[in-house]
């Protein structure tokens, strides 16, 4: 593999995005575990925001982006629901 500046680089940017994708795929586990009404909601919000900086910053695609957070919301509502009875 060449060491050029430009591989280096390449690199580096690609450990960085494994690193935010990591971290929404924890921010989602947590998002399925909560059972507080509260922190579910500032879970969801925190979650999605996430996801919306990953799309612009180009790190998921933005349909890809989409259907994440379509998927939360099942996932929230599905839980508020069971919260509430």
């Amino acid at each position: 593999m060449a060491n050029n500046s430009s591989v280096l680089k390449n690199k580096k940017i690609r450990v960085r995005n494994r690193y935010y994708f990591k971290s929404i795929r924890t921010a989602i586990k947590k998002l399925k575990k909560e059972e507080n009404r509260n922190n579910l909601d500032y879970c969801f919000r925190k979650t999605i925001s996430m996801i919306d900086k990953l799309s612009k910053r180009k790190v998921l695609h933005k349909k890809k982006a989409g259907r994440m957070k379509k998927q939360l919301f099942y996932i929230v509502s599905k839980n508020n629901e069971k919260i509430c009875n």
